[in-house]
């Protein structure tokens, strides 16, 4: 395939079009790493595994496969960028991709690169090289260093296999001196190093001189300094997303135009509709930085083109190359750069860490659903009687009858308060409360929060569904002098009444704080 088909648009100072539109298709947020400057280990939505459930379903992938196969055109295919999250760890990946090959399209991975050796992931990326893959994206992150030996092993592997890989490496300030020491490694493999700039609320715009000279002293393409610049300012940027290029985002089936932007929407992939662009655009959000490398390498940016430096990275190890003429030309067209010190994807807070542990994780994914926490993380607490007062109605159109043991039901509607149980005021020298509830929920959702002195705002809050079994769960506070009551409400999604048998409210503190604190209640 050397030329687009009929119909798509294409510009005579592209260099190199591709014979194939790109999907970027998001799988999904789970993966396998925890890695310290990402949104999704932040979050801890990395510990999602719900979302690979639909991978299992043998009608799911069907539905992807129709979509794309529909739309395969002699001379044009599509080329399925897979990322996520962590794509081999994906369930029915060759049932997937093998119908896609046959005919004629390929698939990209954007992966970690952590799954083992037997793994299917791994496995079918042994089974299937290049040109059906057509590039394998390898990070390696900090979790990676853990057992490098063997990573690379992988990394050699997959060369052996006939795929193109090229070695990416996220520039996290503390981890930029091993770059030389890697490139030296990747040079040996005969594979592309390529480094890239880090994300996060101060990054890339924080680097200091020294560092960008370092970072871009490996940059062999346009690409690596676009990132590294903070992006292109998408006002009056013209591109060929939506023709080109579409973003699919499996969760949800929503088809746009490219990754980076929200809207408009093109179709959906699992109803089987999508409305393509027949020529270039303006990028539908101006004022934001188009970050994406997969934007240039695949030449959809006018006027950005780096289609030919991305052949070459895929080809093998690439020496350093000097692009600021290019820079020079991109700035000399119009282009500019949204170099913001406060930039990234998912906002990363502490972009300081290496990697974030199990424990973080599961309780970032805990606070972001809101789990309850059934166990206490300091264990050197004690209970501080009567602090917590009878429980009574907080809002009309509930019920609440004081047993033993309490039955409260919820009015309807959502979020609808049905009773509280008030703190008092606490002893000096405590520095954090728990506040511990025994409960179960019999009919509905119902949430329990720990409500501030305002009015106005929760410390913490937990939602439990209906089961049969009494829960125990342990709500916390770093200002307990600002908690005011406990809150137990209707968070039922349809608003249904909620039923709740309240069995126990108690209010502990470490036992560090002075025992006259207690003594004297």
């Amino acid at each position: 395939m050397s030329r687009y088909s009929e119909g798509v648009p294409q510009d005579p100072a592209d260099s190199m079009p591709a014979s194939y539109r790109v999907a970027e298709v998001y799988m999904f947020d789970t993966c396998t790493h925890k890695c310290g400057y990402c949104w999704l280990a932040e979050s801890g939505q990395v510990l999602d595994f719900s979302q690979l459930k639909p991978f299992e379903d043998l009608e799911f992938i069907a539905k992807i496969q129709s979509f794309f196969l529909k739309r395969t055109l002699p001379g044009l295919g599509w080329l399925l960028v897979l990322t996520g999250g962590e794509p081999l760890i994906a369930p029915n990946l060759d049932r997937l991709a093998e119908p896609l090959f046959e005919a004629g399209n390929r698939i990209a991975f954007n992966t970690a690169l952590l799954v083992g050796k037997n793994h299917p992931g791994f496995r079918f990326l042994l089974e299937h090289g290049a040109p059906q893959v057509e590039y394998i994206m390898a990070s390696f992150h900090p979790e990676a260093e853990l057992d490098e030996t063997r990573y690379f092993e992988k990394i050699q592997m997959l060369k052996a296999a006939g795929h193109n890989v090229i070695l990416r490496f996220v520039g996290q300030p503390q981890r930029l001196g091993r770059m030389a020491e890697l490139a030296d490694r990747c040079r040996e493999m005969d594979v592309c190093f390529h480094p890239t700039a880090m994300y996060s609320k101060r990054y890339p715009g924080a680097y200091s001189d020294q560092e960008r000279e370092l970072l871009q002293s490996h940059f062999s393409s346009m690409a690596q300094h676009i990132v590294l610049e903070g992006g292109l300012d998408t006002t009056g940027l013209k591109c060929y997303a939506g023709s080109r290029m579409i973003a699919v985002n499996l969760q949800t089936g929503n088809i746009t135009p490219c990754i980076t932007v929200q809207f408009p929407s093109l179709g959906n992939i699992f109803e089987d509709r999508l409305e393509l662009n027949r020529e270039s655009i303006c990028c539908p959000q101006p004022g934001i930085a188009c970050v994406c490398d997969v934007h240039y390498q695949q030449n959809i940016v006018i006027d950005a083109w780096d289609r030919d430096n991305f052949e070459n990275q895929m080809r093998g190890f690439t020496p350093p190359r000097d692009v600021r003429a290019g820079i020079a030309n991109l700035k000399s067209l119009g282009l500019h750069f949204q170099r913001s010190p406060a930039k990234g994807f998912g906002d990363v807070v502490d972009d300081t860490r290496g990697f974030f542990t199990i424990g973080e994780i599961k309780e970032n994914y805990r606070k972001r659903h809101g789990m309850p926490r059934t166990t206490a993380l300091n264990h050197h607490l004690r209970e501080i009687p009567e602090m917590a007062g009878e429980i009574r109605p907080a809002g009309p159109g509930g019920s609440v009858d004081l047993g033993p043991p309490v039955r409260i039901v919820t009015p309807e509607g959502r979020w609808a308060y049905a009773a509280m149980a008030p703190i008092a005021e606490l002893p000096a020298g405590i520095a954090e409360i728990w506040v511990r509830v025994r409960a179960r929920v019999s009919a509905g959702e119902a949430g329990f929060g720990l409500l501030n002195r305002a009015g106005d705002a929760f410390h913490e809050r937990a939602f439990v569904r209906a089961g049969a079994d009494a829960i125990t769960l342990y709500l916390r506070s770093s200002t307990p002098s600002d908690v005011a009551s406990v809150i137990i409400q209707n968070s039922s999604p349809d608003g249904e009444r909620a039923e709740v048998e309240l069995l126990d409210v108690s209010v502990l503190a470490d036992v560090d704080v002075e025992a006259e604190a207690f003594t004297e209640q």
